[in-house]
């Protein structure tokens, strides 16, 4: 489990709304509390991120191998 004080990012590719609790919704807490996480979804359709998370919160809402080739 990573320290809460290091720099940490939360990359969910294709998560949906199937088992939230299992991912979705740990990784926003997460994200939420721990100062330096950010939290980046990745997705159709499902990728929206919750505005309490501010700029802590990044929502690519595409298919998974286009979003990460745009980003390679």
């Amino acid at each position: 489990m990573p320290n809460k004080r290091n720099k940490v990012v939360f990359l969910e590719l294709g998560v949906g709304y199937n088992t939230p609790t299992i991912i979705r919704y740990p990784f926003e807490q997460m994200a939420a509390n721990w100062p330096q996480a950010t939290l980046v979804r990745i997705g159709r359709s499902q990728a929206s991120v919750p505005k309490k998370l501010g700029d802590k919160g990044i929502s690519i809402d595409d298919g998974i191998q286009t979003a990460l080739n745009e980003i390679g």
